[in-house]
């Protein structure tokens, strides 16, 4: 359940292979594919079809569609057979962990650090003052959307050094493609001063997959007190959220079912903001306006792979869009071709989405292609993952499924922070297997480091674990603990270690502690031969056939070794894919779990501290506090330790100057702006009354500027028009002391 899919792609020369290239480092891919789930199960002695949400928001069951989104774990519905031809040819990491969201993920990736550590637990948290919010955060505090809000100023923290700073230092080329979500308020945040010779894509955490606009609000504090039966409503990144009280509880609602009428007083009230979020570097690209994001992504790596120069190492990361849903206005968006390839699925929605997956899978066999046309793939690791589990339902749900893993995207369960991730690499002792070795997205620093044969000491201290020794022999993992979250504004906390999993509170007020989507089983049978025929398939055989040979003739050059063990059926590190393989690794993938006897979770870890051992039940069904108390005591001191240890989140209102509509319908990095505000210029003509207005505001209040500026120096009317410009927002109070010579700036660029 992963709701946001990362695909780390790594590829190594053989220990084995000619002496004179081992020396060299791997090129190192990573493709994170955002907010894509990919869990096959079966409850025990139940083949699950038809799924319904085990979760009650007014005492009645509501049925919910989602599925497994990639097939290598067992779904039909919406065939993966790049991306399975990747997993089964390497490793499928079954307990690969990751943070519940995106930006604590990609912060956990990028340093080798838990995001307890580096300030970045959560996003941006609704604040306010007034009654109305007074209220809501009163009766409950967690009604809101977790993510770095496009107009907060702040991101990942400049003191820490990044994954592609290391490797650049090491001689690599390092280059990034497609989403940041790390920040960008100060240029200083954006990729390529963090460590990237180059980035193309998007700086916010989504956009429209064909205009490259992006829809959000300036703030996350307004609430609207609209209707009487205590119900309030606040627009969050575009999307209207509902809030209803029941015995002075809030509940959030994120299918919100409006009278026409009702809505369009709500939204009147509510404006977003929308601007265009597509770059080459720092500069802006408007260059491949309607032409899909997935397809773009896919291209500008390809080109990287072809211009490389390879007598440097590459580190390509390929951070995808698909599958996360697009702005709220049209969040399923996928070409008509690739749509018309679905109509077993009778959802629209669906479709489009199993459209969205499978361009991605596509974009992986692309990928691949490119890196052996190239000559890189036999000198390259790849590792395939997701960011965190799927939504399945509530703000930006792609209608991913977790089943049968309980909870799902921004939740401490299983289905939030069990992600899908597989690697493959000719560097790899033991490939064609599962695994069940627990790992964390902060490993992959220290794990791709060691693989480049680099010291992971020069790395400092950090919380990933180098896990290349354990991956290529299949040894026990080197981890054995690890800290998802210590969330001191959400109030919960989760740590497993070993095969025992502590959870402490929870999120959105318990609203996604249930069991969520469909299994996908049932649709179209699953077509091994398409796997082994697809682009990946077909790439990675042929490479795997040259590996063979080379091997046998260095073996009859230097032993006796029997020939026979380096057939396709023999026991050799090369093995070419086979039908029955697919077979039999599917199987071990599949997740089983004992079916929950009723919709009520077991547990309510927002009363009382819940354990469960993840080993014999990984859908979280089961609560063994109350038998193991030695154990659940442990773990809740261990977690204290930590506690001492977290870095608490920036909690910042957005600002107003991130609007768009003030730099020509854009984002940029506003807060590097200082110079420019004072040249700042009317935004041109924007949709509505309400920009109209506001803008013939600004020219009489520029009038006013100049004449009272003419007429008198006196201090009193200085005094009197800077308060006006600071109302109006063309200055901020910050800038007082900066002089008449700014206020009469901005009065005259305004009156132009």
């Amino acid at each position: 359940m992963v709701s946001g899919l990362a695909v780390l792609i790594v590829w190594s020369f053989g220990l084995n292979l000619v002496s004179s290239t081992s020396s060299k480092k791997p090129n190192i891919v990573i493709i994170l594919a955002d907010d894509l789930c990919v869990i096959y199960t079966r409850f025990s002695g139940h083949m699950v079809e038809d799924v319904t949400l085990l979760i009650d928001w007014n005492g009645d069951d509501e049925e919910i569609g989602g599925w497994n989104d990639v097939s290598f774990h067992g779904s039909n519905q919406i065939p993966t057979p790049n991306i399975d031809a990747l997993a089964y040819n390497g490793i499928i990491l079954n307990s690969h962990y990751v943070p519940a969201l995106c930006t604590p993920s990609r912060s956990a990736l990028m340093t080798g650090k838990y995001p307890t550590h580096t300030a970045m637990t959560e996003g941006i948290r609704l604040t306010g003052n007034g009654k109305v919010v007074t209220r809501i955060l009163a009766g409950y505090t967690k009604c809101d959307f977790t993510s770095l809000i496009p107009t907060v100023p702040w991101g990942l923290p400049l003191s820490e050094k990044l994954m592609p700073e290391f490797l650049k230092e090491a001689g690599y080329s390092t280059h990034a493609v497609g989403k940041w979500h790390l920040g960008f308020f100060r240029k200083e945040y954006t990729p390529t001063y963090r460590g990237f010779d180059s980035h193309y894509g998007y700086w916010n955490g989504y956009q429209d997959y064909y205009d490259h606009s992006m829809l959000a609000t300036h703030k996350s504090d307004e609430f609207y007190h609209v209707t009487t039966d205590a119900s309030s409503y606040v627009l969050v990144e575009g999307i209207l959220k509902a809030f209803y009280f029941t015995n002075f509880e809030c509940y959030c609602l994120s299918t919100i079912d409006l009278s026409s009428s009702l809505k369009s007083t709500v939204l009147s009230q509510l404006v977003p903001y929308k601007g265009y979020d597509m770059r080459r570097d720092l500069d802006l690209d408007y260059s491949n306006q309607g032409r899909y994001s997935t397809d773009l992504f896919t291209d500008e790596a390809v080109r990287l792979i072809q211009t490389h120069d390879s007598r440097r190492p590459m580190f390509l990361y390929l951070s995808h869009l698909a599958p996360h849903a697009g702005n709220e206005d049209d969040p399923f968006q996928a070409p008509d071709e690739e749509v018309a390839k679905f109509p077993h699925i009778d959802d629209p929605e669906r479709r489009v989405y199993a459209a969205m997956v499978s361009r991605l899978d596509q974009s992986v066999g692309e990928v691949v292609t490119a890196l052996r046309t190239k000559g890189m793939l036999d000198n390259s690791i790849i590792v395939f993952m997701s960011d965190n589990g799927a939504p399945t339902f509530g703000v930006h749900s792609n209608r991913g499924s977790n089943w049968p893993l309980r909870g799902m995207k921004e939740s401490p369960w299983e289905g939030g922070v069990r992600g899908v991730a597989a690697v493959w690499s000719p560097l790899l002792a033991k490939t064609q297997r599962v695994s069940n070795q627990m790992m964390h997205m902060s490993d992959w620093l220290p794990t791709l480091y060691s693989a480049a044969g680099l010291d992971t000491s020069r790395l400092g201290q950090i919380d990933g674990i180098d896990m290349w020794k354990s991956l290529s022999e299949g040894t026990p993992s080197a981890r054995t603990e690890i800290v998802h979250n210590i969330d001191e504004i959400e109030d919960y906390d989760t740590i497993r270690r070993g095969d025992w999993k502590y959870i402490r509170g929870s999120t959105q007020s318990g609203q996604v502690d249930g069991w969520y989507g469909e299994s996908g089983i049932d649709s179209p049978s699953y077509n091994a031969d398409r796997v082994l025929s697809s682009r990946t398939g077909i790439t990675l055989a042929g490479m795997i056939t040259k590996l063979q040979i080379k091997e046998k003739e260095s073996s009859r050059r230097t032993t006796q070794e029997n020939e026979s063990s380096f057939s396709d059926s023999g026991k050799g590190p090369w093995q070419l894919l086979t039908s029955s393989t697919i077979r039999s690794l599917r199987q071990q993938a599949e997740v089983r779990c004992d079916l929950p006897t009723n919709g009520s979770a077991p547990c309510n870890p927002r009363s009382h501290p819940c354990l469960f051992n993840i080993r014999e039940d990984p859908c979280e069904t089961t609560n063994l506090a109350s038998q193991r108390p030695a154990v659940l005591n442990s773990l809740k001191d261990t977690l204290e330790r930590y506690r001492g240890t977290t870095v608490r989140p920036l909690n910042v209102p957005g600002e107003a100057r991130a609007n768009p509509a003030l730099w020509n319908d854009t984002w940029v990095s506003w807060g590097d702006e200082e110079d420019e505000w004072e040249s700042w210029t009317a935004p041109r003509p924007s949709r509505g009354r309400i920009p109209l207005l506001l803008s013939l505001v600004g020219l009489l209040l520029a009038a006013v500027t100049v004449n009272l500026l003419l007429a008198s120096n006196n201090s009193r009317q200085y005094g009197t028009v800077l308060q006006q410009l600071i109302f109006s927002g063309k200055i901020t109070s910050s800038q007082q002391d900066k002089g008449s010579s700014k206020v009469e700036k901005v009065a005259n660029t305004t009156e132009q």
